[in-house]
């Protein structure tokens, strides 16, 4: 029993033959040192070093893993040239949303009165304002959208005065029509198959046009918002829908504008990185964009609660286009309601659930203005100077250079990037790497093995023991010589600094008398050899079975050959013997009653 409290008060200070090993034999730097320190104080030392590299390791993990989960983003910007580059979709609008000669004036009055929301809140309750307007309009809302594409802006000879695409000429058939909310709008290469390219660089090597805006038959009211005479402009890509109110260019009539564009395609990174989503699409688009995305959010709200849609905006082929006095009593109060919940704070992309596309195409615009025409137009457009400075406007649009930029959005760590950066950081401080978290993993499960099936394994160690002693109270009363059968095997734990002196135990029979001599040379022996390695014998290597003392009746010796070959072939070499009990700090573990010749030699 007193053994026994030993053996487990020198587990509990060391730790058991299962910690030493796995402290030995680990890959991790720093427990082979602890488990042989020589002493306390150097135990302690390298307790301290280890316990230092670990929590600066364990800092250094926790930053990179922080960094990771920060979702931090950098941009690469990058310039690329191509022999040619695909010609963006240019829309066109005039500031006049109706010519004077293609509409009467009881209509203009009743549009202008309810196609603006300021005026129709305000006049509607002013004396001088024809409430009969409302009552009975004169056009619904099917002769409403026609007649704005008819008597509205329209690029056809009477207003196309010129245009060239490089050096060929080009027609109101390729311009295709939009609505907006200055009615009709028109954009060239606006088709995504049959886009143009655009071969070389420069003024004359693009888009050219002299368009007539017929500034003497604008009808816009002084009171409205819009007093401006001239058109607006958008460069844009073919995916993307034209917002002309938040992004148009303004250029004034008598004026040459020359336009120089540079490309800009934008990669961005999925969320949580970025703001894009990866396959998002559009219900009325052919490919997801910010400004289609936006449109279709406001055009859902007025239709949920107008049942119309406006012209200007995207919607099913079935849903009815709003008449005027839906869209003076309905959308644009719907409308105006919707902006003012972003004036309060909240965002619209946030609102309608949008996102900024995972690629998309932009273009960097560069203006420069002219005074524009001289004397000698008067022949070629057979037009007054006068007339020609207050309605004609001329627009050059071309590539400034045949390359495009490139700003890709990438992660600032990702996961192979942490994982590298934690592997770092395990091996600069602990030398730890997969195979040591491997090596953890085993220990862990040998323990909770150990854990789980020690006990039982214990009871039937003590009644061996138990059994074990009453033979050898028997053994003490008789003195017979030993049989075969009370052969003893041993197993031999060699130290590691005494590697080299591989050595096997085989049994050898003796007397009692030679017994007894032998043992007192074993000690001495021994003695001598425990003086050699002071300081290296380690109270835990002792053997799990602690020994009682014993009658020289009882004792078995062994005898230690060098090895040479394999254990079970070497049989017949001679040594000097040493007792195997009563010896303090020795490396040797006895097993019980084994086979004979059967040896197990541990490293």
């Amino acid at each position: 029993m007193a053994t026994r409290c030993c053996t487990k008060a020198r587990q509990f200070l060391c730790g058991g033959r299962l910690d030493y090993e796995f402290a030995t034999n680990t890959t991790c730097h720093g427990a082979a040192k602890i488990a042989n320190a020589h002493n306390r104080l150097h135990r302690l030392l390298w307790v301290l070093v280890f316990l230092g590299s670990f929590s600066v390791c364990v800092w250094w993990i926790a930053d990179r893993v922080g960094n990771y989960y920060g979702y931090r983003t950098e941009t690469e910007i990058s310039r690329r040239f191509k022999d040619k580059l695909i010609f963006p979709a240019v829309t066109i609008c005039n500031f006049n949303r109706y010519r004077a000669s293609k509409v009467s004036h009881d209509t203009l009055e009743h549009l202008w009165e309810l196609l603006n929301l300021h005026t129709a809140v305000v006049n509607r309750g002013n004396s001088s304002y024809n409430a009969s307007l409302w009552e009975s309009p004169p056009i619904n809302a099917t002769e409403f959208a026609e007649l704005t594409k008819q008597a509205g802006f329209r690029l056809d000879e009477d207003t196309l005065i010129l245009c060239k695409w490089r050096e060929e000429d080009c027609f109101e058939e390729d311009f295709e029509h939009h609505f907006t909310p200055y009615g009709n709008c028109w954009t060239f290469n606006w088709n995504t198959s049959s886009a143009r390219a655009q071969p070389t660089a420069g003024e004359g090597n693009g888009l050219r046009m002299v368009i007539n805006i017929h500034a003497d038959e604008y009808t816009e009211p002084a009171h409205l918002d819009s007093m401006d005479v001239g058109l607006k402009f958008l460069v844009h890509d073919q995916h993307d829908p034209p917002k002309m109110d938040s992004e148009g260019l303004a250029v004034a009539a008598g004026t040459h504008v020359y336009t120089s564009i540079i490309q800009q395609k934008f990669i961005n990174e999925r969320t949580p990185w970025g703001q894009c989503v990866p396959g998002r699409t559009l219900q009325y688009y052919d490919r997801y964009s910010l400004t289609g995305c936006l449109l279709q959010c406001r055009a859902r709200r007025v239709m949920d609660r107008c049942h119309c849609l406006p012209a200007s905006l995207p919607g099913p082929d079935d849903m009815p286009h709003c008449s005027p006095l839906q869209l003076g009593s309905c959308a644009y109060e719907e409308l105006a309601v919707f902006s003012a919940m972003f004036d309060q704070g909240e965002h619209e992309v946030v609102h309608c659930n949008c996102s900024v596309p995972c690629e998309e195409t932009k273009y960097q615009v560069s203006l420069s203005y002219s005074g524009w025409p001289n004397r000698d137009a008067e022949q070629l457009f057979n037009r007054s100077l006068e007339h020609l400075r207050a309605n004609y406007v001329s627009m050059d649009i071309f590539y400034q250079d045949l390359n495009y930029q490139t700003f890709q959005q990438f992660q600032t760590v990702t996961v192979p990037g942490m994982i590298s950066d934690i592997g770092g950081q395990l091996g600069f401080f602990l030398g730890a790497s997969i195979i040591t978290l491997s090596e953890f993993l085993e220990y862990l499960i040998l323990k909770v093995i150990v854990h789980r099936y020690g006990p039982e394994k214990e009871e039937r160690t003590e009644d061996k023991e138990d059994k074990h002693g009453e033979k050898e109270a028997q053994g003490a009363k008789n003195t017979d010589p030993p049989k075969d059968s009370d052969k003893l095997q041993a197993v031999v734990v060699i130290p590691r600094h005494r590697a080299g002196s591989y050595l096997e135990a085989v049994d050898v029979p003796h007397s009692l008398e030679e017994n007894h001599l032998q043992t007192i040379a074993s000690q001495q022996e021994l003695a001598n050899d425990i003086s050699y390695n002071k300081g290296y014998a380690n109270p835990c290597l002792l053997s799990d079975h602690g020994q009682e003392p014993s009658t020289y009746e009882s004792r078995r010796s062994i005898s230690f050959y060098p090895f040479i070959q394999d254990t079970l072939e070497k049989q017949n070499h001679n040594g000097g013997t040493k007792d195997l009990y009563g010896v303090e700090n020795e490396y040797i573990y006895p097993q019980g009653q084994l086979q004979q010749k059967h040896v197990t030699t541990y490293v």
